[in-house]
């Protein structure tokens, strides 16, 4: 429960479903109960035609001193001296916010909140319900308990939109087609549901989980779909689903936690898994899949469309699905896959224990995939190969560079470096021979 100071407009508490939101709440009343001179007046009876006739600063109460039902109150838009809105309304409340006017304060309790934002950094709290909010303006910030539903539907004017989820909010964010501007989430332990469209987002992950992307995606069982995510995406210590933007430079963490999914959107993403058992998918161009601060387990899978840096992890072993990519990296084509060597870390300190495995032929019928194996361990690390059919293998070790490669008649061919033990034992699930030495 959150107190006014003052008992604001006939407005003294406002209900809040969580502790953590309260204070929230309770330090956007203090702010409130500072307004200097400032008229109070009650909207309990305002309709959208009403007309409020003071001058100055004006704090508009919706509601009583404890949960009153006065009814669907419309406020229409408020006039550029509203400078506060507290409602403590059972229903719902209904109002705008003018382009020609910023840093509105509206805090509500669990009656229902429904409001079009249009002006410049405006502070919307909410305490519980269900509540709708759309964001036209900049800057502005919306936080609070209940099931939110919150539309992006600006350009980019510079300042981001924020959305600070809590542990009783459940918020879906959702982008107009076409919404470019920017939006920065902070997870507080509930859970948000994000279609982005154009905008570039920002997360902060925190105890709650998230699931961001646009197009489709196979969620809860079913294929889920949205406008098409053409932003960029960046998330610290992420819990849930991500998929990032086609614009590409995505940077997607996932969390400790571990079962994260971290799906790649276009050239340029860095994808880092830091949880177990996580599922880190490249994305279309040059993309690199780091799980070297894992725990382990992690499900590595390149795209056919691009080529894939992979880091495993150094603790427990990870599978690195390759794709039937033909496309070149820098030195590379397909995928380059450093199984126990983080990026920037000494081949000399790699994990000899931790057994990892190269699987191809795992999305239908083995094809021409391409990858070069940094620092594969034989009779440690394992070559897996699916549907197979009638194909064969062979190795080639080539002993003046010390590497020996792996082709199939399928067209795949696996070039492995700074090793000449790989064995035709380390490789299951197709027949393998022998194919010599070479002196390259």
């Amino acid at each position: 429960m959150a107190t006014i100071t003052g008992a604001t407009s006939g407005v003294a508490t406002i209900p809040q479903n969580s502790s953590g939101n309260g204070l929230t709440a309770q330090a956007l009343l203090n702010s409130v109960a500072t307004v200097n001179g400032g008229a109070q007046t009650s909207g309990n009876t305002l309709t959208p035609s009403s007309t409020l006739t003071t001058t100055g600063p004006v704090v508009v109460g919706v509601g009583g001193t404890s949960p009153t039902n006065v009814g669907a109150v419309s406020l229409g838009t408020l006039s550029p001296n509203v400078v506060a809105v507290v409602i403590n309304n059972t229903s719902s409340t209904t109002m705008a916010t003018s382009a020609n006017s910023g840093n509105d304060t509206i805090v509500s309790g669990n009656g229902g909140l429904f409001i079009t934002d249009s002006g410049f950094f405006d502070t919307i709290n909410v305490g519980g319900g269900t509540n709708a909010a759309t964001l036209n303006g900049a800057g502005g910030t919306f936080s609070g308990d209940g099931a939110n539903t919150i539309t992006l539907n600006n350009g980019d004017k510079g300042a981001a939109s924020t959305v600070m989820g809590t542990t009783g909010s459940s918020d879906t964010i959702k982008g107009t087609s076409g919404a470019t501007g920017k939006l920065f989430y902070t997870d507080g332990g509930g859970t948000a549901l994000i279609n982005p469209t154009a905008g570039n987002v920002t997360i902060v992950g925190g105890t709650g989980s998230e699931t961001v992307f646009g197009g489709s995606a196979a969620l809860g069982g079913g294929v889920a779909t949205a406008g098409a995510f053409t932003g960029t995406l960046t998330v610290t210590n992420g819990t849930g689903y991500f998929a990032g933007g086609s614009n590409g430079g995505n940077s997607i963490g996932s969390s400790t936690v571990g079962g994260s999914t971290l799906v790649g959107g276009g050239s340029g993403d860095v994808l880092a898994s830091k949880g177990a058992g996580d599922r880190v998918v490249a994305g279309t161009g040059i993309e690199t899949l780091n799980a070297s601060q894992s725990s382990g387990g992690v499900a590595l899978f390149g795209n056919a469309n691009g080529g894939s840096l992979m880091y495993g992890s150094t603790s427990a072993g990870d599978d690195f699905w390759l794709a039937n990519s033909t496309v070149a990296g820098v030195g590379f084509i397909g995928a380059f896959v450093s199984m126990h060597t983080g990026p920037g870390a000494s081949f000399d300190n790699l994990n000899t224990t931790v057994k990892n495995t190269v699987d191809l032929g795992g999305s239908g019928t083995l094809g021409a995939a391409k990858a070069s194996v940094y620092d594969f361990i034989s009779s440690v690390d394992k070559v897996n190969v699916f549907n197979a059919g009638s194909a064969t293998a062979s190795l080639t070790y080539f002993s003046a560079s010390n590497f020996v490669q792996l082709s199939t008649t399928t067209g795949a061919s696996i070039l492995f470096l700074n090793t000449n033990a790989v064995k035709t034992t380390d490789i299951v699930g197709i027949s393998v021979s022998n194919n010599g030495t070479v002196a390259l």
